[in-house]
């Protein structure tokens, strides 16, 4: 990469304590990744007041330009996004800003959930409504 600003660490378990120091130490949380469930580690880097930089995935709403940037999984793309966020720290931090507040206003657990049942709903047509599943 050629960058000593940037640091690419390996895939860590959840609870695994180099990841919470990982993202307290960036300034900046970069994962291209198409294959995300509900994306939550962006979640947490937002958590963190960080930047986030992502492809699109269907849980989770990254406002382009306004807490992180959107890319197509492609490195140029990706490396430009990462570079502007360096170079304008500043207007980086905002988006962590709003990020942080994103996740106090819309990432609890029951919206989460209820986002997911929504989803299966929508894809799926023989999924009943909860008030009609008997236990």
């Amino acid at each position: 990469m050629g960058d000593n600003r940037i640091v690419d660490i390996p895939r860590v378990e959840a609870m695994d304590p180099m990841k919470a120091s990982a993202l307290a130490a960036a300034d900046v949380f970069a994962l291209p990744s198409r294959q995300e469930g509900i994306g939550g580690v962006y979640i947490e880097a937002w958590a963190m007041k960080k930047p986030v930089i992502g492809c699109r995935i269907p849980f989770l709403t990254i406002e382009d330009g306004v807490d992180g940037f959107l890319v197509p999984q492609e490195a140029g793309a990706l490396a430009e996004k990462i570079i502007w966020l360096l170079d304008h720290p500043q207007e980086a931090r905002q988006m962590g800003e709003h990020g942080r507040r994103k996740v106090e206003r819309e990432y609890d657990w029951e919206r989460i959930t209820d986002r997911i049942e929504a989803f299966y709903r929508r894809h799926v047509s023989h999924v009943p409504e909860p008030s009609a599943i008997h236990v």
